[in-house]
């Protein structure tokens, strides 16, 4: 077994897609060891088996107190909570499986989709700089 990181979500508005090595929504409940602030921002520990191939894809969301998210979101979805901001910001996290037909999905993956589509362009655009800027130094003037 090993210990992993996972990286959450500091909003309400774009939940995270994740692939995670478990079958289903309870085992990675189980899974999960703690979430915290590392350097100023939300994190989960898991830990799972090292050896394992099997992976699923599910949705972490961070709800605020205060927040309504309707009736579909339940105690059994709750993975824990972390202060923000000083104390000032309190999110609260679910993780659902991203193939579940519930309602509180509709739409979330489409969101996660096109979250991940911008963040991969954004990716590309940022590597073309890097790869124009360096061309640019690697050049030996005659």
């Amino acid at each position: 077994m090993l210990i992993y990181k996972q990286n959450l979500p500091t909003d309400t508005i774009f939940p995270l897609k994740v692939s995670l090595p478990f079958s289903d929504q309870e085992q990675a409940k189980q899974s999960i060891l703690k979430l915290d602030l590392q350097y100023d921002r939300p994190v989960m520990w898991y830990q799972a088996d090292a050896q394992k191939n099997e992976s699923r894809e599910f949705i972490i969301m961070a709800i605020g107190t205060g927040h309504d998210w309707g009736d579909d979101l339940d105690s059994k979805d709750y993975i824990g909570t972390v202060l923000l901001d000083e104390g000032t910001l309190v999110l609260h996290y679910f993780i659902l499986e991203a193939d579940s037909d519930r309602e509180a999905l509709k739409g979330m993956n489409l969101l996660c989709d096109m979250f991940d589509k911008m963040a991969g362009d954004l990716d590309n655009e940022f590597d073309n700089a890097v790869e124009e800027d360096q061309g640019d130094k690697n050049e030996i003037p005659i």
